[in-house]
């Protein structure tokens, strides 16, 4: 290549940046042909730099090394001042490319950090070459000011900003220097030298050849008989506070107070923190510790000026201190650039998340940065990222995402922007998904204010409409407010008739109470000849497809729901059953398009609604503090208000719940958000859909998919209400998205705070994601903590009364719930459930039932109550009273009354998982008594939940298969709404074990594979937490739970004596036979409290199977495994050594004890000389073969029956078996006997 050539582009380039000032703030209209060439000339010097850099090029004449490598860097940097200019002129896409392709290029470490540190801070590099190009034209004062913005700028910015503030401007001549007899002017001082070997000298006015007052100052370069003058540079910071010293004592004393005051006051303490924190380099090194040191300066601040505030009134009657507006607007900039740096530039669809993190961390500051001014920052940003935003569908929901976010926290001349912004995309999104999701679409424009166009779009929306009542009383509340805007504008389009028949038509389907029935009751039959009638009702087709699926029948069920027609032509139920039968066949893809539209724009709605309630009530609640302040109380509170600061508290909290609860607006919100929260599980399986299809896949697409699952979790979290909150809304997320770790570190900065309520709120978090050890260990630390007097009290109060709910035991709990606020109506009630529990213990289930009644009684009187009503805490603990009353009773209609209860808890807070908990094991309990009373005539029967267990676990093992099965079939409804209760709790707090032993019980039962091996890999991927089942299982172990178990056995039996004797002579076989079992079962269950010979052969003779009577629960393997506890004590008694084996590990390692006895020939063969042994065996021999089980391995063994051994062996090799001792051993590790019988099979199986 011709020398002439690259020096052409080089000098093109130059002259470009000498006429052309990199100006951020001047305009670029015109000018993109001019960016489009210093963009193609920047990047044509840089080919030719690699070029030369790899050999790939010579010039001719070829340069020397010296000259080679000055060409090199003079390219780079025309490059860099490309990239400025392109900056400038807002092609921050194209500057970027620049920037970094000449950090790549650049050899030198110091130009490579300089070009990094300009990716990182485009706007900073720009504004630095604006300073640099001005001095270099000569505008040395405006160059300065430039540069002294820059002065706490990311290093190296400050450095060069700073060379520019004291770069020499030109002098005519030198200075003048004299002195006469020591008075005069000369130079003094030596500083910021250079490495030309340059410095900086004053020239001062001297006095007695002392400096006395500096006058300029000059960059000089010594000579042999003085200086060479450089040029005039700006007297040092120290030197004008030295000069200013001088002046008189009058002003000195004038500025004193003031100066002192400043210097001393919150804003200079809050601007010095701002600075060290920016000058630092962390917001480089760790955006995150600066994004927590800013919040910690602005919190300090705010609680500094609060205290000035209450000093000033309490001593001076001064009007009250507000925070400095500039110094919070200062702080929010500061803060918003380092949470910028978490997004890629330009912005796109995939860092929603990260903004909606960003904004819901930025609202949980102080709320006087949330609003006003100090908020416009945010609001700037993100207008500016949303404007980046471009392409599909998924950029237009961004946008629409962040516009809502903005909305908010916007002032009156930004909120008319973002209004006009909205208006535009949900007009320009709903026309985009009217065709395929017109539901969405009319949600989307019932969001805009009403004018003729959107009123025209919803009325062309509603004619592509099908026909279904079901779907437009579904949308009933949108089509009712598009009525009435019609109205109001004199509007009749044709659609409304319509839209309004179908309404009323679908309203009258919902009433009616035959319908509903049909509906509940899952007849398949029935649902197939309404359907005759009607084959286009979605709500015939959806009970129709639910009951399909319950029974396994994916792909009919499926097909019912697909001859619908296309899913944004369906209801939201059939969309979400739909999406979950799609998830359980494996069709990941499917189910996250069938869920992606309606969570996106339902979402939307739901978050907007919930802002709302909160702009209300905040107005509310400011409207009711002016009125306490204006002496102007309701008289029900007047002497409350007299007294000390709690009763003012307690009696404002009251005051401001029933006027939430009776104000229309509220009330109407809350309507609203019950209705919008049936989107809640809808956002949680897409949530988990994503994880698995993150789970799948790899780099930029697996981040995107657990973004997206980021969203949805965040979205039902609502808004954190301060920093601490704010941690823990992310330590759920975090938690729930497979991260742990992550969610840990949230927590542990608010258990390192010291502060007592900010480590309640960290354990609140852990027990409500089912981590009841380490809930209970925090709670307890809070607790031992705080003191039991002062302002701490009511947090050691609350401590208390939040352990009661985590004991481990009845007496622990009633200790607990003496140490908290026994006056509070939790407290209260809980004390009567302990009562009514130690009741059930002792057998005396009438005074139970009294006791859970009054119990109830006080959480009823609180729902009644308008302050209250609302409360989803109250709503929960109303239904645990009810479910007291179930076990107490068996009475079923308490648990329907505790099921409503729980809907009504969930609704206002869908993300609660211990209600969604709760409600899962009433909805599995129901399911379990439903089907027991289909198997047998126990209707009437007050059985507990315990009862049911037992009685179904054995009728499984002595019932035929097709008995089972139709039973199963008649309760598959119920079964299913338990398994989809589970699932949303399980998504909800996936790190608890329990959470998966539902549906691996259903799944077991029903040889499901499929589910079986969804189940593990969901479990294998959840980061279980087996601390509380560990220290559970070890109380067991040492005894600790022995009281209680003889207890409540003993309790139980006497039970069972009163039920046999009230029913008599009417008592039906099968009721006989029931008593019989579970007599039977609970004195098994002592017998294993401490195992005698004498108890196990009492066991055995009345077991299941041996004694005569129905063959109800007529079970062979239980016979043989009572009866191998019987050879095992009697051999004991022969064998001391086997009997302190016994004794020792019969509770830990059962099963590993009994396969000792193969290392011990004498032993083994003295029990296989007991008659008993083969007795066990022939049970075994009659045991069907999909009875037979892992333990019944260790009994083939020790008879040495080879063929039954082999029989065994093939049934625990089938791949259910395989995959449920899997999971067996994953949900339950600290089962050690479990583990070693498992660990037998394996080997056994050659695994």
């Amino acid at each position: 290549m011709n020398a002439d050539m690259h020096e052409s582009r080089v000098s093109e380039l130059g002259q470009l940046l000498i006429a052309q000032d990199p100006d951020p703030n001047r305009t670029w209209v015109g000018e993109r042909a001019l960016l489009d060439r210093v963009d193609a000339l920047g990047n044509e010097l840089l080919d030719v730099h690699e070029r030369l850099s790899e050999g790939k090029l010579e010039l001719d004449p070829a340069p020397d090394e010296d000259e080679r490598t000055q060409l090199l860097a003079l390219f780079v940097a025309r490059a860099g001042g490309a990239a400025a200019l392109l900056a400038a002129g807002q092609r921050s896409r194209e500057a970027k490319a620049l920037l970094e392709r000449c950090r790549a290029v650049s050899e030198l470490p110091h130009v490579r950090r300089y070009y990094a540190a300009a990716i990182r801070e485009p706007l900073t590099f720009t504004r630095l070459r604006h300073a640099q190009w001005l001095l270099g034209n000569g505008h040395h004062a405006e160059a300065r000011a430039v540069a002294a913005s820059l002065e706490r700028a990311p290093a190296p910015f400050d450095a060069l900003a700073q060379r520019v503030v004291e770069s020499p401007e030109a002098i005519d001549s030198a200075p003048v220097l004299f002195a006469i007899n020591g008075f005069g002017l000369r130079t003094y001082g030596h500083r910021d030298p250079w490495e030309d070997g340059s410095y900086v000298t004053t020239r001062f006015v001297t006095a007695l050849w002392l400096p006395l007052v500096p006058v300029d100052a000059y960059r000089v370069h010594e000579a042999d008989d003085g200086y060479y003058f450089q040029g005039k540079v700006p007297v040092s910071s120290a030197m004008r506070w030295w000069r200013r010293g001088l002046l008189g004592l009058a002003i000195a004393l004038a500025i004193s107070i003031p100066t002192l005051r400043y210097l001393q006051s919150p804003e200079r303490a809050l601007a010095r923190e701002l600075g060290e924190i920016t000058t630092s380099g962390i917001v480089d090194e760790d955006p995150e510790t600066a994004l927590s040191r800013y919040e910690a300066a602005v919190t300090t601040y705010v609680e500094q000026i609060e205290q000035v505030e209450q000093g000033e009134q309490g001593e001076q009657g001064e009007s009250p201190k507000e925070p400095n507006e500039q110094s919070l607007v200062t702080a929010s900039e500061l803060w918003v650039a380092a949470a910028s740096r978490a997004l890629s530039q330009p912005a796109s669809a995939a860092d929603l998340a990260t903004v909606e993190g960003i904004v819901a961390r930025f609202r949980a500051m102080p709320w006087v940065m949330t609003k006003g001014a100090p908020a416009q920052p945010l609001v700037d940003a993100l207008l500016d990222w949303q404007a980046q935003l471009e392409g599909d569908d998924d950029a237009t929901n961004a946008r629409l995402a962040v516009l809502q976010l903005a909305a908010p926290l916007a002032d009156a001349r930004r909120s008319a922007r973002v209004a006009s912004s909205l208006h535009e995309l949900r007009l320009s999104s709903a026309r985009g998904i009217a065709q395929r999701w017109p539901a969405e679409a009319i949600r989307q424009l019932d969001l805009i204010p009403a004018d003729p166009e959107v009123l025209a779009e919803i009325a062309t929306i509603v004619d592509t409409l099908p026909d279904s009542p079901a779907l437009f009383v579904e949308l009933e509340p949108e089509l009712s407010r598009w009525s009435k805007r019609c109205a109001e504008a004199g509007l009749r389009p044709g659609a409304l008739e319509r839209a309004n028949t179908l309404s009323a038509r679908g309203q009258a389907l919902r009433d009616d109470p035959q319908r509903a029935a049909l509906l509940e009751a899952s007849d398949e039959s029935a649902l197939r000849a309404a359907l005759e009638r009607e084959p286009a009702a979605q709500d015939l087709s959806l009970a129709l497809a639910a009951s399909l699926r319950s029974r396994g029948e994916l792909d009919e069920a499926a097909a019912r729901l697909d001859s619908l027609g296309q899913p944004g032509h369906t209801i939201h139920n059939v969309q979400y059953l739909a999406a979950a039968i799609a998830f359980e066949r494996g069709e990941l893809d499917e189910a996250a398009e069938r869920l992606a539209a309606s969570v996106d724009v339902r979402l939307l709605i739901l978050q907007d609604i919930s802002r709302s309630y909160d702009a209300v009530y905040s107005a509310l609640r400011d409207e009711l503090i002016a009125k306490a302040d204006a002496g102007e109380v309701p008289s029900e509170y007047r002497e409350a208000f007299t007294g000390d600061d709690d009763a003012i508290r307690e009696a404002f909290s009251s005051w401001l719940a029933q006027a939430e609860a009776s104000d229309a607006a509220l009330t109407a919100l809350r309507e609203r958000y019950t209705l919008a929260s049936d989107i809640v599980p809808a956002a949680l399986l897409l949530g988990t859909v994503r994880i698995e299809q993150a789970r799948a896949t790899e780099g930029e697409a697996r981040e995107r998919l657990l973004a997206d699952a980021e969203r949805s979790f965040m979205a039902i979290a609502g808004e954190a209400q301060g920093m601490p909150q704010y941690h823990a809304s992310l330590a759920q997320v975090r938690h729930r998205l497979g991260r742990p770790e992550e969610g840990d570190a949230q927590l542990q900065i608010l258990i390192d705070s010291n502060d007592p309520e900010q480590l309640l709120l960290a354990a609140e978090t852990y027990r409500n994601l089912g981590k009841y050890a380490r809930a209970r260990e925090l709670f307890e630390r809070a607790h031992a903590k705080i003191s039991l007097t002062g302002e701490d009290h009511d947090f050691a109060l609350a401590a208390a009364a939040a352990l009661s709910t985590l004991a481990t035991n009845i007496e622990d709990r009633r200790a607990w719930l003496e140490r908290a606020d026994e006056d509070t109506d939790f407290v209260r009630s809980s004390l009567l459930e302990v009562d009514g529990q130690l009741a059930m213990r002792e057998g005396n289930y009438e005074l139970a039932d009294r006791l859970f009644d009054k119990a109830y009684a006080v959480n009823a009187k609180l729902l009644e109550d308008s302050g209250s009503a609302a409360n989803p805490t109250v709503a929960n603990n109303a239904a645990v009273s009810l479910q007291y009353r179930y076990e107490a009773t068996g009475d079923l209609r308490h648990l329907r009354a505790a099921a409503e209860l729980y809907e009504r808890a969930i609704g206002r807070a869908p993300d609660n998982w211990l209600t969604i908990s709760n409600y899962a094991q009433l909805l599995d309990s129901w399911a379990e008594r439903a089907l027991l009373d289909a198997l047998l005539p126990t209707a009437d029967l007050p059985l507990s939940c315990n009862d049911v267990e037992l009685a179904l676990a054995q009728l499984e093992l002595s019932l035929p298969r097709d008995q089972l099965d139709a039973a199963r079939a008649r309760v598959s409804g119920l079964r299913q709404r338990s398994l989809d209760a589970q699932r949303r709790a399980r998504a909800l707090a996936p790190g608890n074990p329990e959470g998966y032993d539902g549906e691996f019980d259903a799944s077991s039962v029903a040889n499901d594979l499929a589910g079986l091996e969804r189940l593990l890999g969901e479990a294998q991927a959840a980061s279980l937490d087996y601390r509380d089942a560990r220290e559970r299982h070890q109380m067991w172990l040492d005894g600790e739970l022995d009281e209680n178990v003889f207890a409540a056995s003993h309790g139980a039996l006497r039970r069972y004596a009163a039920l046999r004797a009230t029913l008599g002579d009417a008592a039906e076989p099968e009721q006989l036979a029931l008593i019989d079992y579970l007599e039977w079962a609970m004195r098994y269950q002592l017998n294993w409290l401490a195992p005698s010979l004498e108890s196990a052969r009492e066991s055995y003779a009345t077991a299941p199977g041996v004694r005569e009577g129905p063959a109800l629960f007529d079970s062979k393997s239980a016979a043989s495994g009572t009866l191998l506890l019987v050879i095992a004590l009697e051999l004991a008694e022969r064998d001391p050594a086997f009997a302190e084996e016994l004794q020792t590990r019969y509770r830990s390692d059962y099963y590993g004890v009994l396969l000792g006895l193969g290392k011990r020939p004498e032993a083994l063969a003295a029990l296989r000389e007991n008659p008993n042994i083969e007795l066990a065996i022939a049970y075994l021999r009659d045991t069907e073969d999909g009875q037979l089980g892992a333990s019944d391995l260790v009994l083939t063994e020790l008879a040495g029956d080879a063929a039954q051994r082999e029989r065994v062996l093939a049934q625990l090799g089938q791949p259910q078996a395989r995959l449920k001792r899997r999971l067996q051993l994953l949900l339950h590790p600290e089962d050690r006997d479990c583990a070693t019988l498992y660990a037998h099979v394996d080997a056994a199986l050659g695994e």
